[in-house]
């Protein structure tokens, strides 16, 4: 019994052993008395009180035991992560819904179009003129269609330019609202992996069974 007190006290005195984990190897020996002796006798001095031994043996059990984890609203926590994953579908959305107003981003204005009515119109009215024996008539008619359809064709293009400037702005300012939200997307989904891994360690039997993975929740 002394052999085994010394031997203990011997490294705990030495740090090579915390003196909590050497007194309940001492009660495991059934020599905690003289281990205490023991210990004290190497130390010089009376660092323990033998008389307390009961005392010091509750606080190295207390010591020894492991600690307990927090208690956590389960319930609350997946309540949280299938928030966030809600808002990450939301943003998803919005991403696809960006999209599709960028593929319809086209201009409405053909050039040539509103030319060639006025072109036929005016094809069939020169042709009444001359009928009726209007040559003249017909040819000042004829000259007024051509510049009517000059001047349809540059109004056009004009607005074809207009039209292309502002589709060119908005689908820039689609594309900057995409990458944002992007990003936003990307925030959300680090924010989901770490609420999984926290509910996983968090969930009872987490330390005795490998974790699973959240499974995740159709919205």
């Amino acid at each position: 019994m002394k052999s085994a007190a010394f031997n203990i006290a011997f490294k705990v005195h030495r740090n090579e052993m915390p003196f909590a984990e050497g007194l309940l190897g001492s009660v495991e020996a059934d020599c905690q008395h003289d281990f205490i002796e023991a210990l004290n006798s190497l130390a010089g001095e009376e660092r323990y009180d033998a008389a307390q031994i009961e005392s010091l043996i509750n606080e190295a059990q207390q010591s020894q035991q492991p600690s307990q984890k927090p208690k956590y609203d389960i319930q609350a926590l997946k309540d949280e992560l299938n928030q966030f994953k809600k808002n990450r579908n939301e943003l998803l959305e919005t991403v696809k819904s960006l999209e599709g107003r960028i593929n319809c981003l086209k201009p409405s204005v053909i050039p040539g179009i509103n030319a060639v009515f006025i072109f036929i119109v005016g094809i069939v009215i020169i042709m009444i003129l001359y009928l009726l024996g209007l040559t003249m008539v017909g040819l000042i008619g004829l000259a007024l269609m051509f510049i009517g359809c000059v001047l349809t064709v540059i109004q056009d293009m004009s607005a074809l330019q207009k039209q292309q400037a502002d589709i060119a702005q908005k689908k820039l300012r689609y594309m900057n609202q995409i990458s944002e939200t992007k990003e936003q997307i990307d925030q959300v989904e680090a924010t989901i992996e770490e609420k999984k891994e926290f509910l996983r360690s968090v969930s009872p039997g987490a330390s005795n069974s490998p974790p699973a993975p959240t499974p995740d929740i159709d919205l």
